[in-house]
């Protein structure tokens, strides 16, 4: 079997996922999914050669935790650790077709040994200023470590040092930000993870953004091109939002 983390909890060690049992492009797979009622959410774009992953505090925490997980997996075949499987342009195709997955076959306690003392660690030894990248041993790039996009996913892949590396830097994210905002690349320069503590607030304007530009244009412009235009009225949205304007007449003393 081989084991893939699909999808959107106290976020603590043994806390509990689905687990479904799929065959892609002919190979068995257990596809390790969080739970309908998780409340995360996670988005991706790409930008400077580099794809990004982009959450809140709550997904930081989540994330982390996922690949503490998937850094101590011992069966061969296990997705996301690169000593242990390859994942194919076929499977990943399919198995976006196929997500959301239904009808779990059974629940499971994800184990993240280690990510306490590691955290408490790298805490200890921290002299990162605000808002500035943290590790520059897992910025090298190495042989087998993959943020790319495969059959329509963005798959984080890795051995299993660096996603133990992986996940206390991504879980630490938030507790350093600088005017809201925190990151950590993942096997530089292909893969970042980025924190906004308004994340959620950022999603609901994009989402506007989106709606008002296609409402101006006569047929969607490639992505590369329709992204920063989104960008910009997103932008544009927030500030309304925090700023809006005065209604009514004169103000009374």
């Amino acid at each position: 079997m081989r084991h893939l983390v699909s999808g959107w909890c106290t976020i603590v060690d043994r806390f509990k996922l689905h687990r479904h049992v799929v065959r892609l492009d002919g190979d068995p797979y257990t596809v390790i999914a969080l739970r309908p009622g998780t409340d995360a959410r996670f988005s991706t774009n790409r930008f400077h050669e580099t794809w990004h992953i982009l959450t809140d505090l709550h997904g930081a925490r989540l994330l982390g935790r996922l690949l503490c997980g998937l850094a101590f997996q011992r069966t061969p075949g296990t997705l996301v650790p690169t000593d242990l499987t390859r994942l194919s342009i076929a499977a990943a195709r399919e198995l976006r077709r196929r997500v959301p997955l239904t009808g779990p076959t059974g629940t499971i306690r994800w184990h993240t040994p280690g990510l306490a003392f590691a955290l408490a660690a790298d805490r200890a030894g921290r002299t990162r200023p605000p808002g500035v990248d943290r590790s520059p041993v897992i910025r090298r790039r190495r042989p087998g470590h993959r943020v790319d996009r495969l059959g329509g996913l963005v798959m984080v892949a890795a051995d299993a040092p660096a996603l133990r590396a992986w996940a206390v830097e991504v879980h630490e994210l938030g507790e350093r930000a600088n005017r809201g905002m925190d990151y950590t690349e993942l096997g530089w320069p292909d893969g970042e993870v980025q924190v906004f503590t308004d994340y959620r607030c950022r999603v609901s304007a994009a989402r506007v953004a989106r709606r008002d530009v296609l409402a101006t244009l006569d047929r969607p412009p490639a992505q590369g091109d329709l992204s920063p235009l989104i960008w910009e009225r997103g932008a544009m949205v927030r500030r309304r939002r925090r700023f809006p304007p005065r209604r009514g007449g004169r103000l009374s003393a």
